[in-house]
């Protein structure tokens, strides 16, 4: 007698049809349309946004909301799949008619890469380095939606294949917006460990774990025009990128990169009751 063997969501988290089709059922269930980004070779790329919620708090005039990515490195699962994770629990609670707070979500930025494992897209691009003017697709498209949005928080999840744990990096403009000790704070509690490095890619870090630069910092790594540069320069008033290590279980990396992401929301908000507004405040880190 021959077996069947289906395999479950994590074995397939390099298949992105797969992963689409489950933001679809997310979409669907939480009041949202997943939309075409752009299209790169064979894929579509895609997003997820709420427009009611945009028009409430006036985008354009400097309303804010949050913005999430994940998969601009294809062989960074844990990112995709965390995202997915944190959406698939919370997303709905961000879509309530009349109460919607603005948020902006894309799923994976690099399908190739996630389909072929790698960390390129297919014409070898390093999509977290082409953050400038005149950018292919994806990127370009992604700058010349996100330039009408401004954000309280933008989150970039990545993995490294170097790391020992978690670490963070922290682009926040006054110490009194400082997330990053409290997100390694939750990590150790869910016993996940939080990388004991002093230097990560050739910069010292802040404390264990974590790698803060305040707006003059960020400004001299533009050199680098990586996406969570770009997020901070121009839209963002707070940008992490969460790394965790890609050597580590898949289930545990997605989990705690969704319980981070609940945790700086859930700050985020407990500091801003009337629900991600703060609008002078994002303009200033804008420089707008």
């Amino acid at each position: 007698m021959s077996v069947r063997l289906h395999p479950d969501s994590a074995q397939r988290a390099h298949h992105y049809r797969h992963l689409i089709a489950r933001w679809r059922t997310v979409a669907r269930a939480a009041g949202v349309t997943l939309r075409p980004l752009a299209a790169v070779g064979e894929f579509t790329v895609y997003y997820l946004e709420n427009p009611a919620a945009w028009q409430r708090r006036g985008a354009g005039s400097g309303g804010g909301g949050f913005y999430a990515s994940a998969g601009i490195h294809g062989d960074e699962v844990g990112g995709t799949e965390g995202l997915l994770a944190w959406a698939q629990a919370d997303l709905a609670k961000w879509n309530v008619a009349g109460r919607e707070r603005p948020f902006f979500l894309v799923p994976c930025l690099n399908p190739w890469g996630l389909t072929n494992n790698r960390r390129v897209a297919a014409d070898g691009t390093d999509l977290n380095r082409i953050f400038h003017r005149n950018a292919p697709a994806p990127v370009g498209e992604l700058m010349r939606l996100l330039a009408r949005r401004r954000f309280v928080l933008a989150l970039t999840l990545h993995e490294d294949y170097d790391a020992q744990g978690l670490y963070l990096y922290e682009l926040s403009p006054r110490a009194e917006l400082d997330l990053g000790e409290q997100l390694l704070d939750t990590a150790r509690a869910l016993d996940f460990p939080v990388d004991t490095r002093r230097t990560i890619e050739v910069r010292r870090v802040t404390r264990l774990g974590l790698l803060r630069m305040r707006r003059n910092a960020a400004l001299r790594l533009l050199k680098i025009p990586a996406e969570a540069i770009w997020l901070y320069q121009h839209v963002a008033r707070q940008v992490f990128t969460i790394e965790t290590p890609s050597e580590f279980s898949l289930s545990a990396r997605a989990a705690l990169q969704a319980r981070l992401m609940r945790t700086c929301l859930e700050q985020l908000e407990a500091r801003t009751p009337q629900g991600f507004t703060g609008t002078s405040a994002i303009g200033e880190a804008c420089g707008k």
